[in-house]
């Protein structure tokens, strides 16, 4: 769970009631969700939690997690398996391969699997099970928050996208 704060100045002269209201109006959770799991996912791409205290990079991926995905990738394909040739140095191939791969996107299903629901008057971001290990980590994983975090906050697009609609479900039908 996380906190939205943001200036209630564009909202002079609204009560705090016809705010309530519009938090739990379905069209805005629906625009709010969409604009989190857009946020989710440019956070797999950047490889980090993007917030309000900007990037926050993820640590990096353990030597035994590389290698896995080396053999697994090479096992698939028919390939022989060493990451090193025979004076012990890692093979060109490797050495590309290690320096791409990206975190948290071994087969994409997680960041694929990211999406909203919006249920009674809440909404709330789902994914793969597994996606909480990764977002708190465990004792074998490192953290690598891909939701919101209060700590990092949301990045100003986010929060303006969520004023806009905010102020729109005011003055729908006005």
């Amino acid at each position: 769970m996380f906190t939205v704060v943001f200036s209630r100045d564009r909202f002079r002269g609204y009560s705090v009631s016809e705010l309530s209201d519009v938090l739990r109006k379905p069209p805005f959770l629906k625009k709010v969700g969409t604009a989190l799991v857009a946020l989710v996912r440019r956070n797999f791409e950047a490889q980090g939690n993007i917030g309000a205290n900007g990037l926050i990079k993820w640590k990096p991926l353990s030597p035994a997690t590389l290698e896995a995905r080396w053999y697994k990738r090479n096992r698939k394909a028919g390939k022989g398996q060493s990451l090193k040739n025979k004076k012990g140095q890692l093979k060109k191939k490797a050495k590309k391969f290690l320096s791409e791969a990206k975190i948290l996107m071994d087969s994409g299903i997680m960041r694929q699997s990211v999406s909203y629901e919006v249920a009674g008057d809440g909404l709330y971001l789902t994914s793969v099970e597994y996606a909480a290990y990764q977002h708190y980590g465990t004792d074998r994983i490192p953290p690598r928050p891909l939701f919101p975090t209060n700590e990092n906050g949301l990045p100003s697009n986010v929060l303006e996208t969520i004023q806009d609609a905010i102020y729109e479900e005011l003055n729908a039908g006005k």
